[in-house]
């Protein structure tokens, strides 16, 4: 859906949209859209582990161009970087648009959406997790693809980004876990 009304409103193609409103600005030169079938310098495939042991078993991801506003973003930690830098620096959007949509969603009925997010459950803004922690702490972030994560603490300026390509991982827990090594608080609030 997002990527129809994109489409409709700008006139451009998502690809095209996305290169030209947030790569270019972000300086995300790294950043591509792609599937398997496509060959591009320096990516890593997604693989698993075998059952039992021994060498890992490839997975062939290939993406449908219908979904690429949820998958196809091909990446680097670095540009990830720069895009978080951007989004923070007010080059991107406005920090009250943010704010709305680092807002959880309520219902209908009243009640904040949650979502399971690796071991905890959070909640959903627009596009984006929200991961309250019991001390006052919060996070946004995203999950997405071949198991990746990233979180953002606004209050501490801080942002933590996992890429892997291995499937079965715990993203959420690796970039908590990170993330306990710069806002020690955290330790405590997932026991």
């Amino acid at each position: 859906m997002a990527k129809w009304i994109i489409e409709l409103k700008s006139g451009m193609s998502w690809e095209n949209f996305a290169a030209e409103r947030i790569f270019v600005p972000s300086g995300m030169s790294s950043t591509t859209f792609g599937d398997l079938r496509e060959i591009i310098r320096g990516r890593a495939c997604i693989y698993e582990r075998h059952p039992k042991g021994g060498k890992g078993r490839y997975d062939r991801l290939i993406v449908d161009h219908r979904v690429t506003t949820a998958a196809g973003i091909n990446t680097t930690s670095g540009d990830m970087a720069k895009w978080l830098i951007a989004l923070r620096s007010e080059k991107l959007l406005k920090k009250s648009s943010l704010d709305v949509m680092w807002t959880p969603i309520r219902l209908k009925n009243g009640k904040i959406f949650e979502m399971p997010l690796g071991d905890k459950n959070g909640k959903y803004g627009l596009g984006w997790m929200i991961i309250e922690f019991p001390s006052g702490h919060c996070a946004v972030g995203g999950e997405g693809g071949t198991y990746n994560a990233y979180l953002y603490f606004p209050e501490q300026d801080l942002a933590v980004v996992v890429l892997t390509n291995k499937r079965g991982i715990n993203d959420i827990g690796l970039v908590i876990g990170i993330a306990e090594q710069y806002i020690p608080e955290l330790k405590t609030e997932q026991n």
